[in-house]
């Protein structure tokens, strides 16, 4: 419970730091928005490769996992690389904080769409309803914007919140057709999500490249000026102001750069991978629900801090704002709780598995491996839920038996693997993934079950102690175990 509680508040916290900072590190490096991007997509270069390199030279890299081509990186890449760039040029040119958050939610209901007709995802009435409430929600908030027409001074590309606010939603659908593509072509591969984050955000980072040339000009940058434009935009991370006050105009502001553009963005850098990690323990220690609270807090308190007098460019809550905040929030209560509420009446306590919070863990490191995937967590509950493990298109993914004796053998703390990410132990996928005398299989998502017993894995009914740190009940090698959990006479049966 301690660990749990350390959890929760650890992730409100930094998820907090993590939107406020995204918007934040734009205000010092607001001229130099390609350079941001880059930087963004390539953090996750060397943070992954310091893993994925010494797994592969001890061998725990799989040949399933080293067979993926790269063409499924590139495809994964270019999707991430294009809505990172719209969701970054908008971020950079949106001045309303507020509104970005508010704004991020149109996730939900295209996420819905299209897992809807790539996934056949299956969604309740209580789902619809909450997309449909949050759609207003948007329609409200930007209703001033539509009835003054993106505002009587407005004379450039970069200050048409119109524009930018539609380029935020629209970076929507090539985030959610990653996110759905990696379902879909890492289906019979069980990946670790570091080693796919890696390469992804290779890709990611080299398509950027091109992609900032034609992004350019929508940021006043002419094409010919993009090299020198982003080289500014390292002397400004550095503290050196390239445009001064008398070189300024009102699409082009002055520089501000120290000390405010090295601590921004440093500290969303820090935040966004700090968000990733604690996302990924909230799922293995606790909950999807409790996870779904927290992004569902953050949105009136990401909206309360851009507020806040000593924030920088801090912006009072309209009236509009504050309605479009509450038919949001009422909508995301209704998408995300109010089916769960209504289902817990008539489902058994107990029904998830310690095996169904490693494989939600797994779902959100490979959704959030990327500049973009905090974003693209809002709206792929479809994922990390049991939404799509039960539609006709996925029976493949469904658990065998012995993966599930594997979850039991993991919650007595008795499983181990040499093979062992340090945020997702793969340990718990157990006898089902491994050959005989415990090898490890081709394609571990396959159960090895045909013509050898799992005593071959776990060891022999004599000495079931092979491969494990204790003993191990006789009964995980019967077709049924029985276990007790706390409350008055429960009793589940699990196959």
């Amino acid at each position: 419970a301690r660990r749990l509680t350390i959890t929760f508040v650890s992730l409100l916290i930094v998820g907090l730091g993590n939107k406020l900072f995204v918007k934040l590190m734009t205000f010092p490096l607001y001229n130099y928005p390609v350079f941001v991007n880059l930087v963004s997509s390539f953090i996750y270069i060397p943070t992954s490769f310091l893993y994925i390199i010494p797994m592969i030279m001890l061998g725990r890299v799989s040949k399933a996992e080293r067979n993926v081509p790269q063409v499924v990186f590139v495809v994964m890449g270019a999707l991430d690389a294009l809505a990172g760039i719209m969701q970054l040029f908008a971020t950079n040119f949106i001045a309303s904080g507020s509104l970005l958050i508010l704004l991020q939610q149109a996730s939900i209901p295209l996420s819905m769409l299209i897992s809807k007709f790539a996934l056949d995802a299956k969604y309740t009435l209580f789902q619809y309803l909450g997309a449909a409430v949050v759609v207003v929600g948007i329609i409200v908030i930007l209703s001033p914007s539509f009835s003054d027409g993106g505002g009587d001074s407005c004379q450039s590309f970069q200050c048409n919140p119109i524009l930018w606010s539609g380029v935020l939603v629209l970076s929507c659908v090539p985030m959610c057709l990653s996110t759905v593509y990696k379902e879909r072509a890492l289906a019979k591969v069980d990946i670790d999500p570091i080693y796919l984050n890696g390469f992804v955000s290779l890709w990611q980072f080299v398509i950027s490249i091109p992609l900032s040339v034609p992004a350019a000009p929508l940021s006043g940058v002419a094409v010919s000026d993009v090299p020198a434009n982003t080289w500014n935009g390292w002397l400004c991370y550095m503290g050196h102001n390239s445009v001064l006050e008398a070189e300024a105009t009102a699409m082009r502001p002055a520089d501000d750069c120290f000390p405010q553009a090295l601590i921004f963005l440093s500290a969303y850098l820090v935040f966004n991978q700090l968000y990733n990690i604690l996302i990924i323990l909230m799922l293995k220690f606790g909950s999807a629900n409790l996870l779904y609270l927290v992004m569902t807090l953050l949105v009136p308190l990401g909206n309360i801090a851009f507020a806040l007098p000593f924030m920088p460019s801090a912006q009072p809550l309209t009236l509009i704002n504050f309605v479009g905040l509450i038919i949001i929030m009422a909508g995301l209560f209704c998408y995300r709780f109010l089916d769960k509420i209504a289902r817990r009446k008539v489902l058994p306590r107990g029904e998830l598995t310690s095996q169904d919070s490693i494989e939600r863990a797994r779902r959100a490191a490979v959704i959030m491996g990327s500049a973009t995937g905090t974003f693209a967590l809002e709206g792929s509950q479809y994922l990390i839920d049991d939404v799509v493990l039960t539609s006709p298109n996925f029976e493949k993914l469904r658990r065998s038996p012995a993966q599930i004796r594997a979850g039991y053998l993991f919650k007595l703390g008795l499983g181990s693997s040499p093979a062992a990410s340090p945020l997702l132990d793969r340990s718990v996928l157990g006898p089902a993934y491994y050959g005989p005398a415990g090898t490890l299989a081709a394609d571990r998502r396959a159960p090895i079950l045909a013509g050898d017993s799992e005593c071959d894995v776990l060891g022999t009914p004599s000495n079931p102690t092979v491969g494990f740190g204790g003993t191990v009940p006789q009964s995980v090698f019967s077709d049924t175990v029985v276990f007790t959990v706390p409350g008055p006479a429960d009793q589940h049966h699990g196959q």
